[in-house]
């Protein structure tokens, strides 16, 4: 390429196109976010560059990328914003910065998965984009999100989650992080990195694992049960577990489950489809204490 002494090279970037197909799309933001948490092809430093649209910086100068440029794109898109920060628009740095408050609450065990609860209250003006980190604790894998806001969209990494939605929101964000971990990680070293709308992140300890003090029939539905009751049964250490129904002459009739089960809250099917109708006898062991709770099937 020649460029004669004295001319100038205007180069033109389409902000927020990730994919590089000459249209902004929704699926843009999607790319984003789930670069953000280390899912799909990494981003090439072309495609950071154009995903940059609020233009952020950290301390030495190096472009970072969060959940905040997913919300610019999507709210570019539906007409919300007439253009990128990086386009003239609005500063980032002049813009206010989201306020929330966010708490773990106490991290439960059920079945190989356990639970941790985060609550975020957006204040003022709410929030929209949301990234999400767990911290100083390895071997640990998130594998689930639930409460995510409905018309948000989300990426789910091992590490991370990445969420932006067009609108802010001021209601509160209750989630439940559902993850995956050995039996012997030590939660208390657990930090929950909360960062809104691109800002300073929010450090949350979450709370020590919880399990039950005693052997406990959690819920049982439905009952009166026709072909199928479920139940959720919760034990403070690792037992042998038998599981049977009884019919009124004391009589075992039905195994539901026998084995050994690690400390936490178990689901179990009863599988009445060969059951003849009546009163039955649930009765759950664990060698040391037994439950029994009178059951109709129909």
């Amino acid at each position: 390429l020649d460029i004669d002494r004295g001319s100038s090279l205007e180069i033109y970037v389409d902000y927020g196109d990730v994919d590089r197909n000459g249209m902004l799309r929704a699926y843009d933001a999607a790319i984003l976010l789930q670069s953000l948490v280390d899912i799909g092809p990494p981003l090439t430093l072309t495609q950071k560059v154009i995903a940059n649209v609020d233009g952020s910086t950290d301390e030495s100068g190096a472009r970072t990328l969060t959940a905040a440029d997913a919300t610019a794109i999507l709210r570019r898109l539906l007409g919300i914003d007439p253009c990128f920060y990086v386009e003239g628009c609005q500063a980032k740095s002049t813009a206010t910065p989201a306020q929330i408050l966010a708490e773990s609450g106490v991290i439960e065990r059920f079945e190989q998965t356990y639970r941790i609860p985060l609550e975020i209250r957006a204040q003022a003006h709410g929030v929209s984009a949301l990234d999400i980190r767990l911290e100083n604790l390895a071997g640990v894998r998130i594998t689930d999100v639930s409460g995510i806001p409905s018309s948000w969209l989300s990426a789910v990494g091992p590490e991370a989650v990445a969420l932006a939605g067009a609108v802010p929101t001021t209601e509160t964000i209750a989630l439940t992080i559902s993850v995956e971990a050995a039996d012997d990680v030590a939660w208390d070293q657990l930090e929950i990195s909360v960062t809104p709308d691109g800002f300073t992140p929010h450090r949350v300890a979450a709370q020590a694992l919880e399990l039950p003090t005693d052997l406990a029939l959690e819920s049982l539905y439905p009952s009166p049960f026709g072909a199928r009751a479920t139940l959720d049964v919760a034990t403070p250490e690792t037992a042998a577990l038998d599981i049977a129904l009884f019919d009124v002459l004391g009589r075992r009739v039905h195994t539901v489950e026998s084995g050994t089960f690690s400390a936490g809250v178990h689901r179990f099917t009863i599988d009445g489809s060969a059951l003849p109708a009546g009163l039955y006898i649930l009765r759950i062991s664990d060698g040391k204490t037994s439950i029994a709770r009178s059951l109709v099937h129909l």
